[in-house]
């Protein structure tokens, strides 16, 4: 993947708060604010949203209004926590092969009219 983290990171700055919700698979149950958005597609991390809601959607997770996902560099790949708002760990994954670019990055993801919303923690 070629990209410019630190324009990527300097974009990334502008998404404090979104109007519009992106569905972004016809088998979720989930969708994507502005901000999750561009962070799927400039890193090309759909499938990073398709784990998460694999996990929150499908997943014998207890139900939350509010979930926060932590994908962080590990000594082989990277591993994604699923954490309820008391950062009590709700499921785990962890992914040897990925070209994602960043050490780590946080996803919360939230309840909006039967459907779950990701979004970045700065436009909550």
């Amino acid at each position: 993947m070629d990209i410019n983290l630190n324009e990527f990171k300097k974009n990334l700055a502008q998404f404090t708060g979104s109007l519009n919700h992106h569905r972004f698979s016809p088998l979720s149950k989930s969708a994507l604010t502005d901000g999750s958005k561009f962070v799927a597609d400039q890193l090309q991390a759909y499938w990073l949203f398709d784990a998460i809601a694999s996990h929150i959607d499908y997943g014998n997770l207890a139900k939350q209004d509010l979930y926060c996902s932590k994908l962080s560099k590990s000594d082989h790949g990277y591993k994604l926590e699923i954490q309820d708002g008391d950062y009590n760990v709700l499921a785990s994954q962890s992914f040897e092969y990925t070209d994602f670019p960043l050490d780590s990055i946080e996803i919360w993801t939230g309840r909006a009219d039967g459907y779950h919303v990701h979004y970045l923690p700065t436009e909550h």
